[in-house]
């Protein structure tokens, strides 16, 4: 489904030798993960294909094959996906007027889609996991994003009983 081969890093951007020599590194936790996300980028001259369709949606160890999946032979690096919301109707047209743009046709997790912790939500994330991996641009804690930031912060303290934890303290799994 994806046409370019990525050549470089960054974005989010995956594969089973990048997270293979990331486990021998001694990288524990991860959080690249987009589930159903397919995205294009440039660096530089240099294409970049994230490539996130058929990933799981709960955490797993990525199969040293296949980053997208648990298997037999899995990494010790624990992969934790990134929360996903519920896309909006134009968000999906606008996802799928994108990836035709590239050849791709596939309509796999156009339904879902990332915020940070600084973007307005209209609801609480969509999957019902029992880990929320959410992130923020730090540049982005400025007035708006600040108080975007606390927003979203309340509405996940008055869903029910929450833990807050650092990837460290990651041990369920």
């Amino acid at each position: 489904h994806s046409p370019v081969k990525a050549t470089r890093t960054g974005w989010d951007y995956a594969s089973s030798g990048l997270f293979n020599r990331l486990d021998s590194l001694g990288i524990r936790v991860d959080f690249s993960a987009l589930p159903g996300n397919l995205a294009w980028y440039h660096a530089g001259d240099d294409p970049v294909v994230v490539d996130w369709l058929g990933a799981c949606e709960d955490p797993y160890h990525p199969s040293r094959s296949n980053y997208l999946r648990p298997g037999a032979e899995s990494l010790r690096m624990l992969e934790i996906p990134v929360a996903q919301f519920k896309n909006s109707a134009a968000g999906v047209a606008k996802r799928y007027g994108r990836r035709a743009f590239h050849g791709c046709f596939t309509t796999a997790g156009l339904r879902e889609k990332t915020r940070q912790m600084t973007q307005p939500w209209p609801d609480l994330p969509s999957s019902r996991r029992s880990i929320w991996a959410l992130y923020f641009h730090p540049e982005d804690l400025g007035a708006e994003g600040l108080s975007e930031f606390k927003a979203n912060l309340e509405s996940i303290r008055q869903s029910g009983e929450v833990e807050f934890i650092t990837a460290s303290q990651v041990k369920i799994y």
